[in-house]
């Protein structure tokens, strides 16, 4: 098994761990009997950064619908 960034955050630490989760994740499951090639490549996202905002959430879509729309 290989593991590789997509893109890196620039923060080495952060990188390092990424790619630690990953070795730590192993041993991963057989592939299924019906995949023809023995190789599979899985993108995972990671996010170490505060929780996500959902759009409508957002502070500053809020201000600015706010701003044009009392009310509605």
């Amino acid at each position: 098994m290989s593991s590789w960034l997509v893109e890196n955050t620039g923060i080495p630490a952060i990188d390092g761990e990424a790619l630690a989760i990953v070795e730590r994740a192993q041993p991963f499951a057989a592939l299924p009997d019906d995949v023809k090639d023995d190789t599979a490549v899985l993108t995972v996202p990671f996010n170490f950064g505060r929780a996500p905002v959902a759009p409508w959430d957002d502070p500053a879509l809020k201000s600015k619908l706010n701003s044009v729309c009392r009310g509605c």
